[in-house]
């Protein structure tokens, strides 16, 4: 069974637990800005539903950022072995044992809903600061629906 991505919120909405998953730059803003719908992954994962999508803070040379924080969410729809034809839509060059994680739909952050995070290896949770919380939950709302 596929693990799903339901926030776990608190009756007064005042926080939010929420799957993520980090990427350098300029990859994590190419996937908030929707120029990137294939994120590629050595592994398969078997989660299904939104995910926070957070910039490492590894500099990049010539990439303003930003860094360190959460960018937008997406809806992770399947993970799969990469065929041919799905390279552009990853915006990398092709390399063997690649998996295809699928983010058909995408909703960015505002930048005032930006917020810190530190990154984690693999999909991992991320208590949402109080301040961000609504925002987050919108934007989950907007990938789900389609």
């Amino acid at each position: 069974m596929a693990e799903t991505g339901r926030p776990n919120e608190s009756v007064e909405g005042q926080f939010c637990r929420v799957a993520a998953l980090s990427m350098t730059q300029p990859w994590a803003s190419m996937v908030a800005q929707g120029e990137k719908s294939i994120e590629t992954r050595r592994w398969v994962t078997p989660y299904r539903g939104a995910l926070l999508v957070c910039a490492t803070k590894e500099r990049v040379p010539d990439f303003p950022g930003p860094y360190g924080v959460a960018l937008a969410v997406v809806w992770m729809a399947g993970c799969r072995p990469m065929r041919a034809e799905d390279w552009p839509a990853a915006c990398c060059t092709e390399y063997p044992g690649a998996f295809a994680w699928l983010f058909p739909r995408v909703a960015v952050l505002a930048e005032e809903h930006r917020f810190a995070v530190r990154g984690q290896l693999g999909v991992f949770r991320v208590q949402v600061p109080a301040p961000h919380a609504e925002a987050v939950l919108a934007a989950i709302r907007r990938v789900e629906v389609a």
